[in-house]
């Protein structure tokens, strides 16, 4: 039973304390640096009060919290981190008024922890120590991946329009081709012969496109000659490569990390015919454990999947729209997890096909296949269960 309840709003350069202790009748406010000095002087603030009774509840500001986080567990101080839209919701229901400042919000911080103490979950080593940093950082890189690719198109599609119909350009040999050779007037400059020592030169894959096959495209191209794209285009590709090769690295070290710490929870995740190791590894970094949610809407919610419903008066209905007020990484997820198993599992293939059927655009459909997923995973999770693929399916 927790008599103690510590709000704490975090900004980039400090962060606002404020206690609400049962034997005191006023609660206390303090303000800090985010600094090594001010995480000691607000241990020393808490030493007064029994360690064991006391709840801190903090939101989650993306990487400001973590340092300060990461402090006060290794202090054995039981800490929550909860999602703002949980504290914007509290402050609503507690009053009209709009007034905001960092004081306001560590006292309705606090004040949420007392109230809801019975359900706050708090966060462990092991939760910090996941792979969820390593894994957000590998999504962000695929989709700086994905970005490049349609820039590198655009360029193309002016300095050697060719080679995007004819090739597949973003093979490792040939972007290392693209940088000698960004445009059909760079390939123009060289005889067969020469042009082969170039190639051997630009790259040492013998998967690489064809020389006679580059020299033909080159002859024939309507690319137009513009310098600038050249340096722009070569620029972009050179991030491009850079970027393939930390994924792959990331990729490394997350399959490491997994076949050192395998658990159950991947294996009954990978039961399902689309879903492999990387998505497993990011649903379970982001989720966490399952038990934490009473019932699959909850983790749907937590996803951000459920459909938005707008209330007036006593009419109630839905538009459409899902919420997007959970988790985005697990909702980035899940999405890719529903893509995959639309195409490679007959039971969520046809879950898919009959919504599609009854008139939902593909959008719409995905996401009620995800939530489907959602709701199958939640049990498959709780029962310790793999997955079987109906018959009928």
């Amino acid at each position: 039973m927790y008599t103690t309840f510590v709000g704490i709003d975090i900004s980039k350069s400090s962060f606002d304390v404020c206690i609400l202790d049962h034997s005191k009748i006023k609660p206390v406010h303090f303000k800090f640096k985010m600094d090594s000095d001010d995480f000691s002087e607000l241990s020393l603030q808490l030493s007064e009060y029994d360690k064991q009774k006391v709840l801190i509840v903090m939101e989650s500001t993306g990487s400001y919290h973590y340092t300060l986080l990461s402090f006060l567990l290794l202090q054995d101080f039981h800490v929550s981190v909860v999602n703002p839209q949980l504290i914007n919701n509290f402050i609503r229901s507690e009053t009209l008024r709009k007034t905001k400042n960092d004081k306001k919000d560590a006292h309705s911080i606090a004040k949420y922890a007392e109230k809801s103490s019975p359900e706050i979950e708090i966060v462990t080593e092991r939760k910090l120590d996941s792979l969820r940093v390593v894994l957000r950082e590998r999504e962000s890189l695929s989709r700086d991946n994905a970005k490049l690719k349609t820039e590198i198109k655009a360029i193309l599609n002016y300095t050697f329009p060719e080679l995007l119909t004819e090739t597949g350009i973003f093979t490792q040999s040939n972007l290392e081709i693209l940088r000698v050779f960004p445009s059909a007037k760079s390939v123009r400059k060289y005889n067969l012969k020469k042009l082969e020592k170039e190639l051997n030169k630009a790259t040492a894959n013998k998967t690489r496109i064809r020389t006679e096959l580059l020299f033909e495209l080159a002859a024939n191209s309507i690319g137009i000659d513009a310098e600038y794209s050249e340096i722009t285009l070569i620029s972009k590709v050179d991030r491009l490569l850079y970027i393939i090769k930390e994924i792959k690295r990331f990729d490394r070290i997350i399959e490491e990390e997994i076949n050192k710490n395998d658990n159950d929870d991947h294996t009954i995740l990978s039961s399902v015919d689309g879903i492999g190791k990387g998505t497993s590894s990011a649903f379970i970094a982001e989720v966490g454990d399952i038990d934490k949610f009473a019932s699959a809407k909850q983790l749907i919610a937590f996803a951000g999947t459920d459909p938005s419903v707008k209330q007036s008066g006593t009419s109630v209905h839905s538009n459409g729209k899902i919420t997007k007020r959970g988790n985005a990484h697990l909702r980035r997820t899940i999405w890719i997890m529903a893509v995959c198993v639309i195409r490679c599992n007959p039971y969520f293939k046809t879950y898919f096909q009959k919504k599609s059927d009854e008139g939902m655009k593909y959008k719409k459909a995905v996401i009620a296949t995800a939530n489907k997923l959602l709701r199958v995973l939640f049990a498959l999770l709780k029962n310790r269960t793999h997955f079987v693929c109906p018959a009928n399916a």
